[in-house]
């Protein structure tokens, strides 16, 4: 009885344990009643106050222990949880500290282009009207990849002080940005189905917009100069985006696209924080990357 009381006290709080052995004491009193009763036997107090006072010091002593091992769980996960925020603190230090880095590099030369470019026409004589149309085009693209950059690396950097943001690109400006593309001399068609006005979740407006972004990116690096179909359909429940592109002479040999780069990967995570999927790969000679991304709430892929 002294073990079963044991065990109860170390893996069940001390209410359920002082139940059952309660249960059982009265149980075991019972029965001894109705032995002495038939037996003719006396019974004396004594035989079941000693068995119920060892109970009780068992249920006590059980009980303390099974608090000290959870007292001693508790504080293991606690240590373990502190080690893990404090490496999740001094990874994000660490990304910091290279984006402010990055940033130094990049916008010291994202400058340069932008002096260079809007500089030509009273640095060079004779530069055609065409081709100082183009600078300034360039000039003023450098400009706003700066000052996003800047906006950026300001959220990075705010810790205790309130940082102003700069509104973030929504799938409504993607004319613009086809725009701009078509101004550096790539072709690129845009058909698009619904309304990119109507009311879409903040995250999944920035993520098409970015989405389309990378996959413009994507074809000026690894296939310039090849026509690109951009098909945007904005349904009752998500948004689908479609890009694709003939294959440059060099990949058409390729049965994987590329993994040397991080756009793909980056708008699987524009995808995955949206709550969408997206899908990247080459279809005959043509590379295509298909995105959907919910309206609102979390999406179903079908």
């Amino acid at each position: 009885m002294a073990c079963a009381a044991m065990v109860l006290a170390l893996r069940w709080p001390w209410q359920f344990a002082a139940g059952a052995i309660l249960i059982g004491i009265v149980a075991t009193t019972a029965t001894s009643v109705s032995i002495s009763t038939f037996s003719f036997a006396p019974l004396h107090p004594s035989d079941l106050i000693t068995p119920t006072a060892i109970l009780l010091l068992v249920l006590v002593l059980g009980s303390l222990v099974r608090q000290w091992l959870l007292s001693r769980e508790q504080v293991q996960l606690q240590e373990q949880r502190a080690e893990h925020e404090a490496g999740l603190r001094r990874a994000m230090e660490e990304r910091s500290r290279i984006a402010r880095e990055l940033h130094d590099v990049v916008a010291h030369g994202l400058s340069i282009i932008s002096i260079q470019a809007s500089t030509v026409r009273y640095r060079v004589e004779g530069v055609p009207e065409p081709v100082v149309v183009e600078l300034e085009q360039i000039s003023e693209s450098a400009r706003e990849a700066l000052a996003e950059m800047r906006s950026l690396l300001q959220v990075l950097r705010a810790e205790d002080t309130e940082t102003e943001l700069a509104p973030q690109p929504s799938v409504a400006r993607l004319p613009e940005l086809i725009a701009a593309s078509r101004r550096g001399g790539q072709e690129v068609n845009l058909e698009i189905s619904g309304d990119l006005d109507t009311d879409l979740s903040e995250v999944t407006s920035l993520g098409a917009y970015r989405i389309v972004q990378e996959a413009l990116s994507n074809v000026l690096r690894h296939a310039p100069g090849q026509p690109i179909e951009v098909r945007v359909t904005v349904g009752e429940r998500a948004v689908r985006v479609e890009i694709s592109n003939p294959l440059a002479g060099a990949d058409r040999g390729r049965t994987e696209p590329r993994r040397d780069g991080l756009g793909l990967l980056g708008m699987a995570e524009r995808a995955k924080m949206a709550g969408g999927w997206v899908e990247a790969g080459r279809i005959g000679d043509d590379f295509r990357v298909v995105a959907e991304l919910p309206r609102h709430g979390r999406a179903t892929r079908s």
